[in-house]
C-alpha cells in the first residue's frame, strides 16, 4: 500500500508508523511537512488515489507561466474588492479579501518559483 500511494506523484512521501509528538524527528517532520494521519484506513477501504489517477481523475498540474499569471490576475482582483469593501466599511469583508489576495499572491510566487 506504502508505495502504491507515493506511486501517484514523486514528491508523495508515505511513512507509516509510530506518531509520537514527544519525539525530535516527528517535531521536524511536523514543523517541514504536510501530514495526513489516518490516510491507511482510508485508503485501505477505497482505493482511492489509485482508482483516481486510474481513471484520469487525478493529475499533478505541472507549474508554469500561465498559472502563475493566472493566480497574480487573481490576487489583483482580490485586492481591488477588497479596497472597495474597505470604502464601504464592510471590514470583514475586505479582510476576507485581502487574505485570498495573498493567498494567490503567494500561489502565484509558487508557481513562479519552479520555473526558475
Amino acid at each position: 500500500m506504502k508505495e502504491e500511494i507515493a506511486s501517484v506523484h514523486s514528491k508523495i512521501k508515505v511513512k507509516i508508523g509510530e506518531f509520537d509528538l514527544g519525539s525530535p524527528l516527528i517535531k521536524e517532520i511536523v514543523k517541514n511537512h504536510v501530514i495526513l494521519r489516518g490516510v491507511e484506513e482510508l485508503y485501505e477501504k477505497i482505493g482511492f488515489l489509485t482508482r483516481l489517477k486510474r481513471e484520469g481523475k487525478l493529475s499533478v498540474v505541472e507549474p508554469s507561466e500561465e498559472i502563475c499569471s493566472s493566480y497574480l490576475e487573481k490576487a489583483d482582483n482580490c485586492l481591488k474588492s477588497a479596497r472597495i469593501l474597505l470604502r464601504n466599511d464592510l471590514y470583514e469583508n475586505s479582510v476576507s479579501m485581502s487574505y485570498y489576495a495573498m493567498y494567490n499572491s503567494l500561489t502565484a510566487l509558487l508557481q513562479s518559483r519552479h520555473e526558475m
